[in-house]
């Protein structure tokens, strides 16, 4: 018994505003939410427990840090792979939305003020994979469901020579961007200060600030536009 207590505080240090780890593991269980760890040195932060409802959280692996501030409710976070980092920053809101790291050395932020609202049928996934990258959503963004943002295609393609031809690549989503329903944000994509991704489009590209982009692929469509929510 002693040896099993001792194996899952080594796994993940956890803390909610200084809340003892034990203390902070009743709460989460409180409010519904699961936690489940292997590996050594993984550090989780929160602001508040109570912030989270049916919140799942999948750690595998090793010194993985991941900094959790806002409100996330039915969403799920999956960690498989070491030294990687998740932030949701304060006042940001996430619902039925799927967060997953399959790799080692990266990152998935999520800045203040910004909502991603998926529905249950359709939920929202920001997804980092293969090699190391980074996938930066600014803050005031607004995300409706059914969206997928991916740093890498999932599956390595070769050339003839056998190299490796398509790599993980960042993506970085500026302040107060506006994503439609049912978009796709590829590797390498960029979205300016201010824009707006039209629903259903696939992005591959770097759009330009407060212009709106649309279609497969996404193009610009109109610039110099202002949006509200």
């Amino acid at each position: 018994m002693l040896r099993a207590i001792l194996k899952k505080a080594a796994a993940v240090e956890l803390t909610a505003h200084g809340t003892p780890p034990i203390s902070t593991r009743l709460k989460l269980a409180l409010f519904r939410n699961r936690l489940r760890t292997r590996g050594q040195r993984n550090r989780l932060q929160m602001a508040s427990v109570r912030a989270h409802r049916h919140l799942s959280i999948n750690i595998q692996g090793d010194g993985n840090d991941l900094c959790l501030n806002g409100e996330l409710r039915d969403t799920s976070i999956n960690i498989q792979g070491s030294n990687n980092r998740i932030r949701i920053d304060a006042t940001a809101c996430l619902t039925w939305t799927d967060i997953s790291i399959l790799a080692n050395d990266s990152e998935i932020t999520v800045a203040a003020g910004t909502t991603i609202l998926g529905k249950p049928n359709q939920p929202n996934v920001l997804l980092a994979r293969g090699e190391p990258s980074r996938l930066t959503i600014g803050r005031e963004c607004m995300f409706s469901y059914g969206i997928e943002v991916r740093t890498s295609d999932s599956h390595p393609i070769f050339d003839a020579q056998g190299t490796h031809i398509n790599p993980s690549s960042d993506i970085a989503i500026g302040d107060r961007v506006w994503v439609g329903t049912r978009c796709m944000i590829l590797k390498g994509s960029q979205l300016g200060q201010g824009a707006i991704l039209a629903a259903a489009s696939v992005l591959t590209r770097e759009i330009s600030a407060r212009a709106i982009a649309a279609g497969i692929p996404a193009k610009v469509i109109r610039e110099n536009v202002q949006w509200k929510r």
